[in-house]
């Protein structure tokens, strides 16, 4: 659905950097099933991770968590 930018309250009030994602919408039952999935959680967490790290990257800071999590 693309990127928003809006006002987010829950965005202004963070203390530290912060984004926002919307992954699925439990209102559709395909996506709503794969949410019940370890392997779908998995994906979410290492495609939000390494989204993480490339913005990290092209903002040339030295990274604070790896792939692995070491």
């Amino acid at each position: 659905m693309g990127v928003k930018r809006a006002k987010f309250q829950v965005l202004l009030e963070a203390t530290m950097p912060s984004v926002l994602t919307e992954i699925s919408f439990l209102t559709n039952e395909r996506e709503a099933a794969l949410l019940s999935t370890d392997e779908y959680l998995d994906q979410i967490s290492d495609a939000l991770l390494q989204s993480i790290l490339e913005y990290q990257q092209a903002l040339s800071l030295p990274p604070r968590v790896s792939a692995d999590g070491n």
